[in-house]
């Protein structure tokens, strides 16, 4: 399934993929929580994040009904939007 904007992002509700994420290395995949991007009070739902081998940038991949979804983000802009939400997570 192709999309312009990606379904589901990174659900940053929950801090317990941020210490993942920042600690991830390049070249290693890390286990995430992603949520549907509406309704905004979707479920998490469990999904794989990489980071390049080069370090600057990070694909998520989710498995959904209509198959994968895949979209990637800078690794600066991740970090900035991780920390940007670490003060707003409810935990």
């Amino acid at each position: 399934m192709n999309h312009s904007d990606p379904v589901y992002v990174v659900d940053f509700r929950k801090s317990d993929s941020f210490g993942r994420i920042e600690r991830a290395q390049p070249g290693d995949e890390v286990d995430i929580l992603v949520r549907l991007e509406l309704p905004a009070d979707s479920p998490g739902v469990r999904a794989k994040g990489r980071r390049s081998d080069d370090g600057t940038s990070f694909e998520i991949a989710v498995l959904t009904d209509d198959g994968p979804e895949a979209h990637s983000w800078t690794w600066d802009f991740l970090c900035e939007a991780l920390l940007i939400h670490r003060g707003t997570s409810g935990g």
